[in-house]
């Protein structure tokens, strides 16, 4: 892959718990990690479910080999939230992965 193909500056986050003072569990996004990456469309979809219409848009994010990647954790570019559906290493050769993702609205 040629380095201006990933353009993109992205954070991978990871969620953690905590308790609050009442003892309520508490979720909060942490970064993990950051990358310059490609993010592709894959293809877009329109379905319409109680009246309302949903957008679901399938990406691919590419970057250079990262370890310890999960399907538990989230891409943001931007403002751009991404949930991460599978985690694919190129060839199991620890170079590069794709991230095939969804995009939070």
């Amino acid at each position: 892959m040629k380095a201006g193909e990933r353009r993109n500056y992205i954070i991978i986050e990871q969620v953690s718990e905590s308790q609050d003072a009442r003892g309520e569990l508490t979720k909060t996004w942490t970064e993990y990690a950051t990358a310059w990456a490609e993010i592709k469309p894959v293809r877009g979809r329109e379905y319409f479910q109680a009246h309302a219409e949903n957008v679901a848009a399938d990406t691919r994010i590419i970057l250079p080999y990262l370890p310890g990647i999960t399907e538990k954790m989230r891409v943001r570019f931007g403002p751009r939230i991404y949930d991460i559906e599978t985690v694919i290493n190129i060839d199991e050769r620890n170079r590069e992965l794709n991230l095939m993702c969804v995009e939070h609205t």
